[in-house]
């Protein structure tokens, strides 16, 4: 009987070993399964993140290239303004790009802290990537800036010269009339009646026998000539002579065909004959 009992507490003690071990390695398995898993994941983001940087770290150097060719452009003048505006906007926008690429990076890299992935040296790299972009983005602004600001300028400027060449255009208009006016004179030709008619001449002197200027003289009713164009007059007419005080070493009359008669008056000397008066009147005696 004793040796029953042994025999059977013996197979109990068997059996239960052999539940205890199918156990162990049960739990042991969904454990690998569980690590497995893990190290997948780490793997993934971890290779996803080194993509990632590699990614960025190369376009911040294509950016960089760019930007180096847009200033080299603007400095020899190569491209317009609104060219290298345009240039410059679409490397701002790829900077964006890389700021989002960075958030990504960011998020993953929280994933691997998770798993307790050493990780300092990758966030040491984001970190440098994120100072490179955001100095990137810092210069692209400035010269956005100092593109609006010489636009702003130049706009300024072109207002400034525009309201100098009005000016301009005024003072220019100012001196012609001023000069026109200054060499103006007034000229009437006719027998003394035909002039006192018009009331140019009036008569003066013992029995009004003495022809003079009209003191109210209306110089509507004469000619106005440019002394600076005009050094000769037509005359058709006899006995010519000069009403007023032109010295007579400037001028001269040109003698027609026939005795006495004039075709023209000449002036030699400008500057002298109307120094006394801008008011030349030629009559012919009759």
């Amino acid at each position: 009987m004793k040796k029953i009992i042994l025999i059977a507490l013996a197979a109990v003690a068997v059996v239960s070993c052999g539940r205890r071990n199918r156990d162990r390695i049960a739990v042991l398995s969904v454990s690998n399964d569980s690590l497995q898993t893990v190290l997948a994941a780490r793997d993934s983001v971890l290779n996803e993140a080194l993509f990632a940087l590699s990614d960025i770290s190369s376009s911040l150097s294509d950016i960089k290239r760019q930007e180096a060719i847009v200033v080299s452009e603007s400095e020899l003048g190569k491209s317009d303004e609104a060219q290298i505006k345009e240039d410059l906007e679409l490397l701002s926008q790829k900077l964006s790009d890389q700021r989002k690429a960075i958030a990504r990076l960011n998020k993953n890299t929280a994933l691997l802290k998770e798993a307790n992935i050493n990780i300092a040296g990758l966030e040491k790299l984001i970190t440098e990537l994120q100072g490179q972009i955001n100095e990137r983005d810092t210069t692209i602004k400035a010269m956005l800036a100092n593109i609006d600001d010489l636009n702003n300028q130049i706009l300024i400027l072109n207002t400034d010269l525009s309201n100098a060449y009005a000016t301009a255009d005024i003072l220019s208009a100012t001196v012609d009339g001023q000069e026109t006016e200054l060499n103006k004179a007034y000229v009437a030709i006719g027998t003394a009646k035909e002039l006192l008619d018009r009331g140019i001449l009036v008569r003066r002197g013992i029995g009004n026998k003495t022809l003079a200027l009209n003191p109210s003289l209306d110089r509507s009713e004469m000619s106005v000539i440019d002394i600076r164009e005009v050094n000769s007059i037509d005359l058709t007419g006899k006995n010519a002579e000069i009403i007023g005080s032109f010295p007579e070493t400037s001028y001269r009359f040109a003698d027609g065909d026939k005795r006495g008669t004039v075709t023209s008056l000449q002036i030699t000397d400008s500057a002298e004959f109307w120094k006394n008066s801008r008011v030349l009147v030629v009559i012919f005696k009759e």
